[in-house]
């Protein structure tokens, strides 16, 4: 599997307030390349890594109105299965990055949401990994 951050220093960022700014500078130039810099890989699947990237790289042209990471809920599971294959976060989730998005058209309250970790008092955004 191709490694997305060989080339490229996995930054993340070292509070949850400069990872959505990193997130929305990143966004606003279309950089797909730092959008990854931003996420702990972990163990996630070149399916998972392509999926992350095609969501992120659709949002690209819509217009950030709000970029803030909220606290995950005491208790929430955050694991899923597919195909009896159980999957969890590459880290233990910390919060959860909101994405607000101006409207357009008839398209009104627009989204999108990324879980994230720390790891070694740096913040990342999470993928899905299969779970040990």
């Amino acid at each position: 599997m191709a490694d997305p951050q060989r080339g490229a220093a996995q930054a993340g960022a070292p509070t949850t307030t400069e990872l959505a700014a990193r997130f929305r500078r990143a966004h606003d130039a279309q950089s797909l390349d730092d959008l990854r810099r931003l996420v702990y890989w972990g163990r996630a699947t070149e399916d998972l890594r392509k999926s992350f990237e095609r969501i992120a790289s659709g949002d690209f042209g819509k217009a950030i109105t709000r970029a803030v990471v909220e606290a995950v809920a005491p208790g929430e599971v955050l694991e899923y299965s597919q195909n009896g294959i159980t999957y969890k976060p590459t880290l233990p989730p910390t919060g959860r990055l909101k994405v607000a998005f101006a409207s357009a058209g008839l398209v009104r309250n627009e989204t999108t949401a990324y879980l994230v970790g720390r790891s070694n008092d740096t913040y990342y955004l999470l993928l899905a990994e299969p779970s040990r």
